[in-house]
């Protein structure tokens, strides 16, 4: 069972609400980076190797 995280005006879990809002931040410029990065290898391997219809 997920642990429950623990919601107050100051903290979020175990961190201040500004630390949880720099936390999202990085991730969602990682999620963009790594969406970015796969969709270039996958237009890579199409040059290579074109679907055949």
């Amino acid at each position: 069972m997920p642990q429950e995280i623990e919601k107050t005006e100051d903290k979020i879990g175990c961190v201040s609400s500004e630390r949880y809002a720099e936390i999202v931040a990085e991730l969602r410029k990682l999620v963009e980076t790594t969406s970015r990065a796969q969709f270039t290898i996958g237009d890579c391997a199409l040059e290579v190797e074109p679907i055949s219809t």
